[in-house]
């Protein structure tokens, strides 16, 4: 997905967002903590999961804490769910 398609999308959903695009990867919260000079709970971080039938679940945090599971699955209602693979 494109960054404009993406501000696009955010936009229709009436989603106030500000897309930061950085010069080095971002994959941690650490390396976010880095680029942005912020400490870890002010950075949200997204997770991607992928449920027992396919589905794909995505958990948002703050840097400093962790997606719990069990939440997770309580909310979406699966009764599995495993990080998502890279394609």
């Amino acid at each position: 997905m494109s960054q404009e398609t993406l501000r696009n999308y955010l936009r229709e959903k009436g989603v106030a967002a500000r897309i930061l695009i950085f010069a080095n990867h971002t994959m941690t919260v650490e390396d976010a903590e880095r680029e942005l000079g912020v400490s870890r709970e002010r950075i949200i971080k997204s997770m991607l999961f992928t449920d027992e039938k396919g589905g794909v679940v995505m958990g948002i945090v703050t840097g400093d804490k962790r997606v719990d599971a069990k939440k997770l699955r309580a909310c979406c209602g699966a009764h599995e769910i495993a990080f998502t693979r890279p394609q």
